[in-house]
């Protein structure tokens, strides 16, 4: 595992606006290092390209301008497909590929080992197996393992797609807004999985996105926010994760909390629009 997980280097994304016809700059100028170990939160406005970097971050997409690199791989330079196998991705529409389908919540983690969405069969060794039943006992998931995936609720259903991430061990994890959309229960199940993932694998690399900071986990690290496609202020949470820098971020006032290792905004006034 590289000490630099991931680097980008005045990266930028630009797209062609199906609207206009006009190029449009998602990403501008983004220079970013995530070292193994650290987790990383990242915030800001819709629209502000969180998404965006998040694929880049995972190695699904590339720059149009700048270097980065992923795992220590050139990306430009190195087989996606190969790499990919090598990141735990969770995109935010990740549970409804299997939303239909009759397979098992064991079943959809068994298509982890192979990067695919479809149902691998019987795993080549015990020990792949054996690694399955860890994995579910881990994010709390061996009592519903024969349960079809389809039933499961919506919290459950994020954690499977983690445990299907995290199945090849890989070095690095990317969530895309995972907790949206749960209630109390299953967002606490969630963060609650999140720091068991950290405290298992401690040299592991993680980003997320969140809108809120009652979703961060206590295990999270780091935090960067965007603005326009824009590094507005990255750093160690106590540091950059404060009032001020929300006010800057979102246009509003609140006093932030911390209690325990998690965080909450209250008092919240808005300033103005935040676009």
């Amino acid at each position: 595992m590289p000490a630099i997980a991931v680097e980008l280097q005045d990266v930028g994304v630009r797209r062609l606006d199906h609207q206009t016809g006009e190029p449009t700059d998602l990403l501008v100028d983004i220079s970013w290092r995530i070292r193994s170990g650290e987790r990383w939160i990242v915030m800001g406005p819709n629209g502000a390209g969180k998404s965006t970097l998040l694929d880049l971050v995972a190695a699904t997409t590339h720059p149009t301008s700048g270097r980065l690199a992923v795992l220590g791989e050139e990306i430009g330079a190195v087989n996606l497909q190969v790499l990919r196998q090598r990141v735990g991705h969770v995109p935010a529409d990740a549970a409804d590929t299997w939303r239909e389908h009759p397979m098992s919540v064991a079943d959809v983690v068994r298509t982890g080992w192979r990067s695919t969405i479809a149902p691998v069969g019987p795993l080549m060794t015990e020990a792949a197996e054996a690694r399955v039943d860890a994995v579910l006992a881990m994010i709390g998931l061996l009592p519903v393992a024969n349960r079809r995936f389809s039933l499961l609720s919506r919290g459950e259903r994020q954690r499977t797609q983690i445990a299907r991430a995290i199945l090849n061990n890989p070095a690095l994890i990317v969530l895309d807004e995972p907790a949206v959309g749960l209630d109390l229960a299953g967002r606490e199940h969630l963060l609650a999985t999140l720091d068991a993932m950290a405290a298992a694998a401690p040299s592991r690399a993680g980003v997320m996105v969140t809108h809120h900071l009652e979703e961060i986990p206590a295990s999270a690290t780091h935090a960067l926010f965007l603005v326009k496609g824009r590094v507005v202020v990255s750093g160690p949470i106590p540091d950059v994760l404060t009032a001020d820098t929300l006010d800057r971020v979102f246009d509003i006032r609140v006093t932030v909390e911390r209690r325990d290792g998690r965080l909450s905004a209250t008092g919240t006034t808005v300033i103005h629009s935040a676009g």
